[in-house]
């Protein structure tokens, strides 16, 4: 921890040899304090600091606004502030206020000014940037460019959209910002889009670099294989496209690659294989084709997903025959094009659950490995169901069998879908009716499927494909109905969604549950109240329009919403209190400020409510107390009292 020496009264008396009278004390402290933070640009580090906490709305902080910008207290002492071990002296070393309610446009000019400042994190706050360097904020003999003493830089989950304001402008920056010493450097889901940003590709001292879940497109830049000393590359959920380059094989210090959910193509390089270091690879959801390589010379490998492409051929004898068995994680090349049957080497020696090989074109099993403790006692369903049966993971579970299902040609198969509904008896279709009056339900799904990106999504299991029923797409449930099978749930969290929801959704007659939480989507909730059955809804982590808590009190029988981290500003909303069934609610991560209001009371059948990671104050309502069916209240990070 950072040592501070106080200038006291008595230290001052000694060394001057007069004495003063205390009502000045106060004074003094500040005028040695301020002499001690000068610094060579003219501006000190509390300066510095006052002005982050000024235009990121400190008094309204989770933590720190109670210690930030006290005269008296020293900066060392401010919550999320550490500084170097120099005694007596002001110089911040590292700057943390991830998830801290931040808002605002951060002075991050500024902040690069601080001379010693070797880690900054401002992740998961509702903050953005300028434009570009802020020019009147450099010093003067700063105008050709700063040079910053950062390691640690974490942006993620924040309001970037560009590099330009971190980084300065590629081509005729008047502020080019140089962090030759940057080692950790986040910005993932930051809505960064275009081309990879040339500036991070020249950053060469980078060992952990997390870019996911933005919307960046085109190649990846060479330049990032003379990143020698990279050891965690993160590009993952992006719209990357080419091939997996060959210059991957130069990142020798790298101990995880993942490239997932993107649009690669070509071949699996076997570059891949010249990787020493290298513990987990994640190539899953791209559009890579070829054979599966058997990745063999990499004995560090832990974990491995190569899953949602389009591998064809056999799965080779020595698939991961470098790996210790005792110390690896797991390994998915589900949903492919492999055929044949499933080796035994390279499983045999797994722990059950820990290899999924479903949705391929597999035709069989070698029995060594159905009889190995890697099928569970479950013999060959535990590997994989076979053909005429399916299951949820394509294999037998601790919770469910395979099913029977004539069309499951394949061993593995996760759905049971009939390849030609043309062949349909006049009581299947019946069965499977998908009209209810003016109502299409497949229809809707399929324009839901193509207008929120259903190509790209992590799991799409018959998706879009006219010639398989409904109740076959991944994620979708169905019950019955009057001799009919109705659709009454879907489930695609973190899948990848991409473009907006359409607004018929909610015409589904039957639907009752309705999960898209931890997706990139815009939802309109308009027609919530045509959904009269509608009973969980969990849109955490999505876009909503701006009347959604009005158009939510419609959906009077809902039993579950999930609204976490959807960006909400303002008060409570008072418009929940009329979904009188409501057992379960959570709020989490936004901005909710004010009172819970004392009309919480009439949420009487709440068993679950969470509103952490807010702006709450006042006091916690007695009403509350009258819940009698509460089992779990959450409301950490706020400012109640």
């Amino acid at each position: 921890p950072p040592r501070h020496r106080r200038t006291t009264a008595t230290n001052h008396h000694k060394s001057n040899r007069w004495k003063f009278p205390t009502k000045f004390l106060p004074f003094i402290i500040i005028l040695v304090l301020a002499h001690k933070q000068l610094l060579i640009n003219g501006h000190t580090d509390r300066e510095i600091l006052n002005s982050l906490y000024d235009a990121t709305d400190g008094d309204n902080w989770s933590r720190g606004w109670d210690t930030w910008r006290d005269p008296l207290t020293p900066i060392c002492e401010w919550d999320g502030v550490i500084c170097t071990s120099e005694e007596n002296e002001e110089r911040v070393l590292a700057i943390s206020l991830h998830m801290n309610n931040l808002t605002g446009v951060v002075p991050f000019t500024k902040l690069l000014q601080l001379p010693h400042l070797e880690s900054l994190n401002l992740g998961e706050n509702d903050v953005s940037y300028p434009d570009d360097i802020v020019v009147d904020d450099l010093e003067e003999g700063s105008t050709n460019g700063i040079t910053s003493n950062l390691r640690v830089l974490n942006l993620g989950f924040t309001n970037l959209y560009s590099v330009d304001p971190i980084f300065g402008k590629a081509v005729g920056a008047p502020g080019f910002v140089s962090m030759p010493h940057l080692k950790v450097l986040r910005m993932d889901d930051c809505y960064l889009a275009g081309a990879f940003p040339p500036q991070i590709a020249k950053l060469t001292s980078l060992e952990d670099l997390n870019l996911s879940e933005n919307n960046l497109e085109g190649k990846l830049p060479e330049e990032l294989g003379s990143v020698g000393v990279l050891k965690i590359l993160d590009v993952s959920d992006n719209s990357l496209t080419g091939e997996i380059p060959d210059w991957i094989g130069e990142l020798s210090n790298v101990e995880s690659l993942n490239l997932g959910t993107n649009g690669f193509s070509g071949p699996l390089k076997n570059a891949l294989e010249t990787l020493p270091n290298l513990e987990k690879l994640d190539l899953r959801q791209n559009d890579l084709s070829g054979p599966l390589l058997p990745l063999d010379t990499l004995s560090k490998l832990i974990s491995v997903d190569l899953s949602g492409n389009s591998l064809t051929g056999k799965i080779p004898d020595n698939f991961l025959e470098g790996i210790d068995p005792d110390t690896f994680e797991d390994v998915n090349i589900g949903n492919n094009l492999l055929t044949g049957d499933v080796p035994a080497k390279p499983f045999a020696s797994l722990k059950p659950n820990t290899f999924w090989i479903y949705d391929n074109k597999i035709s069989g099993i070698e029995a060594e490995l159905c009889d190995s403790p890697a099928a569970g006692g479950k013999k060959c369903d535990g590997i994989l169901c076979p053909s005429g049966t399916y299951g949820d993971l394509g294999q037998q579970t601790e919770d469910q069998p395979c099913y029977v299902c004539e069309y499951a040609e394949y061993w593995g198969a996760t759905g049971c879908g009939d390849s030609d509904e043309s062949n349909d008896t006049e009581d299947d279709k019946e069965l499977n009716s998908e009209d209810y009056g003016d109502v299409n339900v497949r229809d809707i799904m399929t324009r839901f499927f193509k207008e929120a990106g259903g190509d790209l999504w992590t799991k799409n299991l018959n998706w879009g494909d006219g010639d398989v029923i409904l109740c076959s797409w991944q994620g979708v449930t169905c019950e019955d109905n009057d001799d009919e099978r109705s659709v009454n749930g879907i489930s695609l969290n973190s899948n990848n969604l991409r473009g907006i929801v359409p607004d018929d959704i909610f015409f589904i007659p039957r639907l009752r549950s309705f999960r898209i939480a931890a997706n990139k989507v815009m939802i309109s909730l308009k027609y919530l109240s045509e959904a009269t059955h509608l009973e969980q809804l969990d849109l955490s982590g999505t876009g909503l329009n701006l009347d959604f808590f009005s158009d939510i009190s419609d959906a009077t029988e809902l039993l579950e919403l999930h609204l976490n981290n959807i960006k909400y500003k303002g008060p409570f909303p008072t418009s929940l209190f009329n979904l009188k069934h409501l057992t379960s609610l959570s709020l989490n991560a936004n901005f909710i400020s004010g009172k819970i209001p004392d009309d919480i009371r009439k949420l009487k059948n709440l068993r679950t409510l969470s509103i952490k990671h807010n702006k709450l104050t006042g006091t916690i309502p007695v009403a509350i107390t009258t819940l009698s069916e509460l089992s779990l209240l959450n409301l950490e990070s706020n400012r109640l009292t």
